[in-house]
Order: C-alpha cells, then structure tokens, then sequence
C-alpha cells in the first residue's frame, strides 16, 4: 500500500510553503503532519520536530534541560526541499501491506496521534 503527506502544518510558522528562516542554521519547529494511503481521502496525523544543532541549543536555554526524546529530525542547514524530501523518503520505507502495518513503522520516526489508543 503506497501512503502519502497530504498536509503540512507547522503551527508556529504562518506559512509553512514560503516561511524561510532568518538564519537557517537556527531552526526548531514542530511539523505535523496529515498521512494517509495514497488513494484514500483519510490521514491521520503525525508530528516530527525539525531542528538544526543551534536551534537545539535555543532550545535548551529556554526552560527543560530534556530537549526532545523522539520523533526528531536534525539537520546542519534548513533547507525547506531537502527535508519533505527526506520526509518523503522515510514514508517509503514505511509502506506496508495495510495502513495498520504502514501507522505502526511511521510511529519509528513521528509522533502519531493514535498512539497507546486502545479499541474498547
């Protein structure tokens, strides 16, 4: 089953597609996500951390001492192209036989909004 990103949101950037960072060596947003099968209208959400070593290090100055513990992406340098690229390429490797199977290997790299969900 192929999947896709259907949707970028990043709710700290007014426009994700021409947002382009002051210094892009000094970058740390959380980007949600909207991913689906490819031939559905239905996604679910996940959520990922984009950040850069400086933007890391911003962020640690501003309160908990724990940065981040999953579900983040580093790079040197922003550059907006090569990260849903790279993006792109992860939920490659995460098609599966069913959406089940596909969720349950993107949750390896993302936040996944069903996550620990139990069916009562």
């Amino acid at each position: 089953m192929a999947i896709e990103i259907k949707d970028y949101f990043a709710s700290d950037i007014d426009d994700f597609w021409s947002w382009k960072p002051s210094d892009p060596q000094d970058v740390y947003f959380a980007l949600s996500l909207n991913i689906g099968p490819e031939d559905e209208d239905g996604a679910d959400i996940f959520e990922v951390v984009i950040a850069t070593p400086l933007g890391l290090v911003g962020k640690a100055r501003t309160g908990s001492n724990i940065i981040a513990d999953r579900a983040i992406l580093i790079v040197a340098s922003y550059d907006r192209k090569e990260v849903l690229e790279h993006l792109g390429s992860i939920l490659s490797k995460c098609a599966s036989e069913s959406w089940v199977e596909s969720s349950q290997k993107l949750q390896r790299y993302f936040h996944w909004e069903y996550e620990d969900y139990v069916l009562a």
